[in-house]
């Protein structure tokens, strides 16, 4: 596999924990940005703002990070896509476990709503439908939690 496309990879871990095991299983070569805002959502996009590359992940602090995955999604998907782990029945949408954009897309729907205490993940997934973006929902298996 072409772990060269981490060259072009922010990857943001918004946490208030102290050990972060996601960090163990991220390539090398991929900028990582923790983040420990006040409120997930202005965390996620505190780190969004700093990040030096337009390919974005939002990834849990807790997770193997699914190194082979996030880099196929993002050779196939474009800048109006929102690639995501599939959310809970009856949802439709994908959640902030793993979330894949590009910048662009994140400017158009306006970020993440930072007054938003819970649900930024599916508000975020919504706008981007609402703007004409894609949804592409990944099996919740490849990333266990």
């Amino acid at each position: 596999m072409d772990l060269e496309i981490y060259e072009n990879v922010s990857i943001i871990i918004p946490t208030i924990r102290d050990d972060i095991v996601t960090i163990e299983s991220i390539p090398d070569a991929a900028e990582v940005i923790i983040r420990r805002d006040d409120g997930l959502n202005r965390a996620r996009n505190a780190g969004v703002e700093t990040a030096d590359n337009d390919w974005i992940v939002i990834a849990d602090d807790d997770i193997d990070f699914p190194t082979e995955t996030v880099a196929e999604t993002i050779a196939m998907i474009d800048e109006r896509t929102l690639a995501g782990l599939a959310d809970f029945p009856p949802l439709r949408w994908v959640i902030g476990r793993l979330m894949i954009f590009h910048r662009n897309l994140w400017r158009t729907v306006g970020g993440f709503d930072e007054s938003r205490p819970h649900g930024g993940d599916t508000d975020f997934a919504i706008r981007v439908e609402r703007a004409c973006g894609e949804i592409v929902r990944l099996n919740r298996k490849t990333v266990p939690h």
